[in-house]
């Protein structure tokens, strides 16, 4: 994590440098570590001189038969509630080479680490170490990283993803301890997010936390709520903001 950190400060981390600055987040690029993988064998060159165990970089999806399967991506650190790196997520860059393609050539568009003896994606959640580190009551769960991110970077701090699958009954027990005024499941208002969270109150029905669930229109995303755009007045972010806050508060009970 330290290494993609450094590189994002580098001349070729300067459109992930851009990419980031263009979603709002530049303030949070210390604060949650965020980087860059360079293309080529930096970090097979890296591995080298530092003496890390491939087997490590292998079973945390970071090279694949010697080569960078994250290279060219902004590179988001997945932490564990103790603030411990277990895995991580790229986001492709747009413009950077090898970032474009058609049909079944174009490269996906997030790549996370798979399962291994350090990341389980059925217990992790994305940000529930900085929710926790707030002191935020209310955990807030939704899709994404920039998501949770710019939720957190706009004062909604109890922010969190779930990565690559359903909230489960191991998250919950999770957040168990940290949710005392319950967690909000937040999906798209369309047929999708309906079916998330019908799959998401199967796994939760006998949780004993408080569920309730809130359904966005009008927006793509999260982000897109509490961003501030370029040249717009603070204004109306602000009422974004407030709309935002009044979706989580008015989120209905799951049942």
């Amino acid at each position: 994590a330290q290494f993609f950190h450094r590189e994002l400060a580098t001349d070729g981390g300067r459109l992930a440098r851009d990419y980031l600055d263009g979603r709002g987040l530049t303030d949070a690029v210390v604060e949650w570590q965020l980087g860059y993988h360079p293309t080529g064998a930096a970090l097979a060159r890296e591995m080298q001189q530092r003496r890390w165990p491939r087997e490590i970089l292998e079973q945390a999806g970071l090279l694949r038969t010697g080569r960078g399967t994250f290279a060219g991506r902004v590179m988001f650190p997945i932490v564990d509630e103790r603030g411990r790196v277990v895995g991580f997520g790229g986001r492709i860059v747009p413009g950077a080479p090898g970032s474009e393609g058609d049909g079944e050539d174009k490269p996906p568009k997030y790549v996370n680490s798979p399962e291994s003896p350090f990341f389980n994606k059925r217990r992790v959640l994305f940000g529930l170490h900085h929710a926790k580190r707030a002191g935020e009551r209310r955990i807030v769960v939704m899709e994404g990283y920039t998501d949770v991110i710019a939720c957190h970077l706009a004062g909604f701090p109890g922010a969190v993803a779930a990565l690559g699958t359903a909230f489960t009954q191991e998250h919950a027990r999770k957040v168990e301890r940290y949710a005392t005024e319950g967690v909000v499941l937040l999906f798209d208002g369309d047929r999708a997010g309906l079916q998330a969270a019908e799959r998401a109150m199967k796994e939760l029905v006998n949780s004993r936390l408080s569920i309730r669930i809130a359904l966005m229109t009008g927006a793509k995303d999260p982000a897109d709520y509490v961003v501030a755009r370029p040249g717009e007045e603070p204004e109306l972010a602000e009422e974004r903001r407030a709309r935002f806050a009044d979706l989580l508060d008015g989120a209905d009970e799951a049942l």
